[in-house]
């Protein structure tokens, strides 16, 4: 296995199937596509559970979901250690908050021309903080689910 406490910056690809992470897990998310971390692709739509993990982000851009990102419990914290800070929804990708902390600086809708973004959000528990600071679209809320 992965001893991701030891490898700061890990590249997942995550294609098909749920990677769930427990307590005592902390993962620093590097990059895997242009200075994103895509959470899937075009054609895969995978889950990252973040189950009781302590999870930041270490990229340049943005935690990209075409999958799901759940978070039951532990945190998601996309400002720290990364760039622009943001939670990207493309095409069909979700953000679901059932427990535990998300920060980021933007939620948002994927702003590239080449597909139907219609993503999705949903909170039934937890604490989800937009900080606000600088992101890498200027002409978008912060918390923007309609594509523009």
């Amino acid at each position: 296995g992965i001893d991701f406490n030891s490898n700061p910056g890990v590249n997942i690809q995550l294609t098909n199937g749920t990677m769930r992470l427990g307590s005592g897990i902390a993962l620093t998310l590097g990059d895997n596509d242009g200075g994103n971390h895509d959470i899937g692709d075009v054609n895969f739509f995978p889950v990252l559970w973040i189950d009781g993990a302590a999870v930041t982000g270490g990229m340049a851009n943005s935690v990209v979901p075409y999958g799901t990102v759940k978070i039951s419990s532990g945190s998601l914290d996309c400002v720290t250690g990364s760039t622009n800070k943001t939670i990207t929804l493309r095409e069909s990708g979700q953000l679901q908050v059932d427990g535990g902390t998300v920060t980021a600086a933007c939620l948002r809708i994927s702003n590239t021309d080449e597909f139907a973004h219609r993503g999705a959000y949903m909170q039934t528990a937890g604490t989800v903080n937009i900080t606000g600071a600088p992101g890498p679209v200027d002409h978008m809320a912060t918390f923007s689910l309609p594509q523009p």
